[in-house]
């Protein structure tokens, strides 16, 4: 598990409040955890789901309790990756994912990293991902 997801790791039994605070803290932390996001985990750092603020927002709005656990706030099936595929295939499963659930390309804003154990192993961004891929694959464009 990289350290700069450690202090965005919950359990299930977290209420949906002190999730929330954990999500708001996250971002001043050294070092800084991915914003807007929190990894709910069970045994041995096994990923359960996630929880975003979309997620709470959509859990409060149905009538949800802000002290109820987050477990009942959490996408338990989110889009992941292993930790075993390079950027580039990484970058490939999320357009196949995409373009599976016909969603627009910006969708996936964070990428949640497996481990082969089912550990949350990292939490990246699209960016992130694409400045790890190789220079010479790059196009660049100039319009003017």
């Amino acid at each position: 598990m990289e350290k700069r997801i450690q202090s965005i790791c919950v359990g299930p039994a977290t209420t949906v409040i002190e999730a929330m605070k954990i999500i708001n803290a996250s971002v001043h932390g050294n070092p800084p955890a991915p914003e807007g996001i929190a990894l709910v985990t069970g045994t041995h750092g096994v990923l359960l789901g996630i929880v975003t603020d979309g997620d709470i927002r959509r859990f409060l709005i149905a009538g949800g309790d802000l002290s109820a656990p987050v477990a009942d706030a959490m996408n338990k099936t989110p889009f992941v990756v292993s930790s075993s595929l390079s950027a580039e295939d990484i970058l490939g499963e999320l357009l196949k994912e995409t373009k599976r659930r016909a969603l627009r390309s910006t969708a996936f804003n964070k990428i949640v990293v497996v481990a082969e154990d089912g550990g949350a192993h990292d939490v990246v961004t699209f960016f992130e991902l694409w400045r790890r891929t190789d220079v010479s694959t790059r196009t660049v464009a100039i319009v003017g």
